[in-house]
């Protein structure tokens, strides 16, 4: 990776001024050069940014012309309610038959619904409506509490290791090592408990977790849950309370090797009737029954490098789990046959199904026409409902950006100005909005440009 040391007449030109709002960045080009510092400005009309850094002397306005990827180095976490609304919007017009490219994703509390829009109270943007001729499909999930999101700094962390703050790094909510060296921090874990997090490597995937460890300073915790991820395969071993050994399973993961970065999550359950799982990239790796776990006392998460190869730990979110595996079926599973709708199919979070006729949605409550009268359902107890009436797409522009959330969702926008921490931008689907750019992680230009995928994998800071 090289190090922008220097300034071509084509790319610096100085500035006049100073914005006292500014956001800390890391700017990635397609020629490999990179500056971290702080994003004052951007002018998507005259395509220049404004950024401090130590490589300059004074604010220096820069041409975007070969951006194509601003991180945000210190995201903030995602706002709470009784629910969250994962609302996917159709794919862009001329990219709607290309799989690879996912659709955009709107998240937050759904407060209203009428023939035309659904009125959403979001953590990043405030409250706007959703054109619903733009949406493909809304679920609905309770929102349970979160226990620890980050990390934005060393705080709270341990290691068996007396000089390990030397062989960590933290940055932009994550941190790396090249080390043979593990991490732990204490949580409290709830019955039953969801561990997400992003897992980048080097050369090769090697790390363990570690859950219901009983001493954060341990090299090698004996009691709870140790799940290791080598290769391409995963292996999950559990020591019970009383100290007896189980190796839960052994299983291969498709593709593994061919990657180096996946985003994971591992639901945990202590209740011996229940499932647990662990899915990689939105899909169910494998799913097992629960043990007995509520004799654990251990409070301790713990993340261990094997050594074998640089690795770094994101995103890393811990909260209560209600008990539902939502995710793609494993590979050879059967998925789910869906309810066909008659009118309009309204799937409850225990999973009844109503069918009828969504009126609207006042105060996060949901009126429904049945066949048997009229009735008023609490929005955080849907799962899903269907989106009838007329369908649009949306437009390609040339200066699209996407938009990446730190939990890996995105949204694509035409930037308007960016002015300190806030970002204007316009969409077809919900018109021009003021978001607050520490709400994403990343922002991505030149979106449609195949050439630049392969740079934009590789845009982790320090490591």
């Amino acid at each position: 990776m090289k190090y922008l040391l220097y300034l071509s007449p084509l790319i610096a030109l100085v500035s006049k001024g100073f914005a006292e709002l500014s956001v800390d960045t890391t700017l990635f080009f397609s020629d490999q050069s990179r500056i971290t510092g702080k994003t004052i400005s951007l002018n998507p009309t005259q395509d220049t940014i404004q950024v401090t850094s130590h490589l300059f002397e004074q604010p220096t306005t820069l041409e975007t012309k070969n951006l194509h990827t601003l991180v945000i180095n210190n995201p903030k976490s995602p706002g709470e309610g009784d629910h969250v609304a994962v609302i996917t919007l159709k794919k862009h017009f001329k990219n709607r038959t290309k799989s690879s490219v996912r659709n955009d994703t709107l998240k937050g509390n759904i407060i209203a619904v009428d023939e035309n829009n659904i009125r959403l109270k979001t953590w990043y943007a405030g409250t706007f409506d959703i054109k619903r001729k733009f949406v493909e499909n809304i679920e609905i999930f309770t929102n349970m509490p979160t226990l620890y999101a980050g990390p934005f700094d060393s705080t709270g962390w341990v290691s068996s290791d007396s000089d390990w703050e030397k062989k960590w790094q933290f940055d932009g909510r994550g941190m790396s090592t090249s080390r043979k060296i593990g991490l732990a921090r204490e949580i409290e874990y709830p019955k039953r408990t969801s561990v997400s997090f992003t897992a980048e490597w080097k050369t090769q995937c090697d790390f363990k977790i570690h859950l219901y460890s009983e001493k954060g300073e341990s090299r090698s915790p004996r009691k709870g849950y140790a799940i290791n991820f080598e290769r391409s395969y995963f292996h999950i071993q559990r020591v019970s309370p009383e100290g007896n050994r189980e190796h839960v399973m052994y299983e291969s993961i498709n593709n593994l090797r061919n990657l180096k970065k996946a985003n994971f999550e591992i639901l945990l359950s202590r209740d011996s009737s229940e499932t647990n799982a662990i899915l990689m990239n939105g899909k169910v790796l494998e799913t097992w029954t629960g043990r007995d776990d509520t004799g654990f006392k251990g409070k301790f998460l713990h993340f261990f490098s094997n050594g074998r190869s640089s690795i770094r730990f994101s995103n890393i979110l811990v909260r209560k789990w209600d008990g539902t595996i939502r995710g793609e079926p494993k590979d050879g599973a059967k998925k789910k046959p869906q309810p066909k709708a008659k009118k309009q199919s309204i799937v409850l979070a225990n999973e009844d199904i109503v069918e009828g006729k969504v009126n609207k949605v006042t105060d996060s409550i949901m009126e429904v026409s049945t066949s048997f009268g009229k009735i008023l359902i609490p929005i955080n107890r849907v799962h899903s409902f269907d989106i009838s009436g007329k369908k649009d797409e949306i437009r390609m522009m040339s200066k699209d950006l996407r938009a990446h959330f730190p939990d890996g969702d995105y949204i694509t926008i035409q930037p308007q100005k960016l002015n300190g921490k806030t970002l204007t931008a316009y969409s077809q689907a919900f018109g021009t909005l003021e978001f607050d750019i520490e709400s994403f992680s990343r922002l991505e230009f030149d979106i449609w440009n195949k050439t630049l995928n392969s740079a934009r994998t590789s845009t982790s800071t320090n490591w």
